[in-house]
């Protein structure tokens, strides 16, 4: 395949530090191999990652989308070993930006991001079952804890948290929080939600990206095993080309 630059090639190329890269040279699809860094397959140019990407990361996370000159730059997703997935925009690296984050623990944020944490304005809803739980809340079978406002590095800082029981949707308690200190509690015990928490909730979740399972080679399916801590979150989903 020829371009106006000139051939196309496929190669390996040695990086100073040891970083290797297999594919198509100048520019096209190709992997990076790194020890430090894990490894990327994707589009390339001059063996730098420029283009749609998936990052294996030697932590055990996982990115997959838009990168420019090495870093994530754009639309992507990222899974981390803990559980939580981030979808969204991406800056200079990392999760920053109009994001949604979906924790292990079940809850989900939607808002301004930097640098991976909640900063600025947004939302979350968790999701509870009441098993074992007084009999308040005998009559429904879930709540909800939904909080609108500001966050601060990572952290809620000025905004409203309601909890919610379902399947009647009624506010059992409204109160204001600042740095996430309670400093105003109102009962509102025949209130109603500002939104149906349970159609919310799982309207988000359907929106939760799956797990890339790209089919890849056997050399690269070997250097995630050596070198991205490839037991703790493999669970069956990388698939031998």
């Amino acid at each position: 395949m020829t371009t106006m630059e000139g051939l196309i090639v496929d190669t390996t190329v040695v990086f100073d530090g040891g970083d290797r890269y297999v594919g198509e040279w100048p520019c096209g699809k190709g992997t990076l191999y790194s020890i430090n860094n894990g490894m990327i397959v994707g589009e390339f140019e001059e063996g730098v990652p420029n283009g749609q990407c998936i990052h294996y990361k030697t932590n055990g996370s996982i990115y997959e989308g838009d990168m420019s000159e090495g870093l994530y730059f754009g639309k992507g997703r990222y899974w981390t070993l803990a559980g939580n997935v981030i979808t969204g925009d991406f800056f200079n690296g990392t999760a920053t930006g109009r994001d949604t984050m979906y924790y292990q623990t079940g809850t989900i944020y939607v808002g301004s991001m930097l640098d991976k944490k909640p900063h600025g304005e947004g939302m979350s809803v968790s999701r509870f079952r009441l098993k074992n739980r007084p009999l308040i809340y005998t009559t429904d079978s879930e709540m909800y804890h939904f909080y609108i406002g500001n966050y601060i590095n990572g952290r809620r800082d000025k905004g409203i948290l309601y909890k919610v029981t379902t399947p009647s949707n009624t506010v059992i308690y409204a109160g204001s929080i600042y740095f996430e200190s309670y400093y105003r509690r109102e009962p509102l015990s025949a209130e109603v939600a500002p939104y149906d928490m349970e159609r919310l909730y799982f309207t988000l979740l359907q929106k939760k990206p799956l797990f890339p399972s790209p089919e890849l080679s056997e050399e690269q399916l070997q250097f995630i095993h050596e070198n991205c801590r490839y037991e703790e979150w493999n669970r069956g989903k990388l698939k031998k080309r």
